[in-house]
């Protein structure tokens, strides 16, 4: 099986756990630099997976840096987790899908890793539209 199939397969079957994160997030919006709950989530998944996992990120108690390493070389592939919510709106802007897309993307992509090489990082950023890192 090639390794884009592997990635697939994984997508598909396990594609209704990330959608209910995506949905266990959307229900409890937090605002930039608040977004305990979401960040743990994202993180606890992450874990699951063997992803070495770096918190409070320049000082914000939300971000975080999650990485697996094939420890064989090739490039680091970078995802991009947002999970902050808009005052008054919620989650409008769809943050909890990109946040979790990010995260299952990060894990489809670990399932062939240690066999092309190189690292998958996830950067989990809080305060994106309102603040800096």
């Amino acid at each position: 099986m090639s390794e884009k199939q592997q990635i697939l397969d994984y997508i598909e079957t396990n594609k209704y756990s990330y959608i209910e994160i995506s949905h266990r997030i959307h229900e409890r919006p937090e605002l930039g630099n608040e977004e305990i709950f979401a960040s743990r989530t994202l993180i606890d998944r992450l874990k699951e997976h063997d992803f070495e996992i770096e918190t409070e990120i320049a000082g914000h108690a939300t971000g975080f840096i999650a990485t697996y390493d094939s420890g064989l070389d090739g490039p680091a592939i970078g995802f991009l987790a947002e999970y902050d919510a808009l005052p008054g709106l919620g989650h409008a802007c769809g943050h909890n899908i990109i946040g979790t897309a990010s995260v299952l993307g990060a894990i489809g992509l670990k399932q062939v890793i240690d066999q092309i090489g190189g690292k998958v990082v996830v950067l989990g950023v809080q305060l994106r539209r309102w603040g800096k890192w």
